[in-house]
């Protein structure tokens, strides 16, 4: 995949779906593979995932559920979190080494 851009990935993809028989009803961004033409690698997906093992490891170890850790994090009880309870809620489930508050947004 990381030796191929984007748009020659969705090149190729249009070349052999118009070669089916079958008329495609789908577009081709509302199929399954539309990461693949979006996504130049796999590799910055690798953060995200370990930010969540992470997550999970934490609240493992808490013994927390996953409501219990949203009820605990969401102070103002309005249902949702916002970046800040989030960032407030994992500075408190344990240490993130390269955590930044930023990161929280991105998360949610």
């Amino acid at each position: 995949m990381q030796r191929n851009a984007c748009k020659e990935r969705e090149i190729w993809f249009t070349d052999v779906r118009s070669c089916r028989r079958r008329r495609q009803r789908l577009q081709l961004g509302a199929t399954p593979v539309a990461k693949l033409f979006t996504t130049p690698d796999q590799y910055h997906l690798l953060q995200y995932r370990a930010t969540v093992q992470r997550i999970r490891a934490l609240l493992r170890a808490r013994r927390l559920f996953v409501m219990d850790a949203f009820r605990a994090f969401d102070t103002d009880n309005n249902g949702q979190l916002g970046c800040s309870e989030l960032y407030s809620g994992l500075e408190w489930l344990g240490p993130f080494r390269t955590f930044e508050k930023s990161d929280a947004c991105w998360i949610i």
